[in-house]
């Protein structure tokens, strides 16, 4: 999984473009304030496994805070690897430390991304 300012789906070509992948943050202040950005998650499964599955998007700040969480489904389409985006509009790093999105399935941990925020000094 991996997080970017925007990602563009090609469905003809079944091609992914990402620009300005958002790594780490810095700020000089904070709140640190994104109009939206793009998460890309790309899943497997075995063949014996379901074709579709319910996932939940948690996103916490310094592992305490949980800012959001989204359930989604996700439909493997009798593939063994399937990729899904999901935009988060008005994107918000409160403070300081570090941003955690995770993908739960069946309450485990099956993909997770970390961005770093730190406050530099002018």
């Amino acid at each position: 999984m991996f997080c970017a300012k925007d990602i563009i789906h090609d469905t003809n070509k079944n091609n992914i473009t990402a620009y300005s992948l958002i790594e780490d943050s810095v700020g000089v202040s904070f709140p640190i304030f994104f109009p939206s950005i793009d998460l890309i998650v790309i899943l497997d499964r075995e063949e014996s496994d379901d074709n579709e599955i319910d996932c939940t998007l948690t996103i916490s700040h310094n592992k305490s805070s949980i800012i959001d969480s989204q359930k989604f489904r996700v439909n493997f389409q009798g593939q063994l690897r399937t990729r899904s985006i999901h935009t988060i509009n008005g994107f918000t790093i409160p403070s300081p430390g570090t941003m955690r999105f995770e993908i739960l399935h069946e309450g485990s941990v099956v993909n997770s991304y970390v961005i770093k925020a730190t406050l530099i000094s002018t």
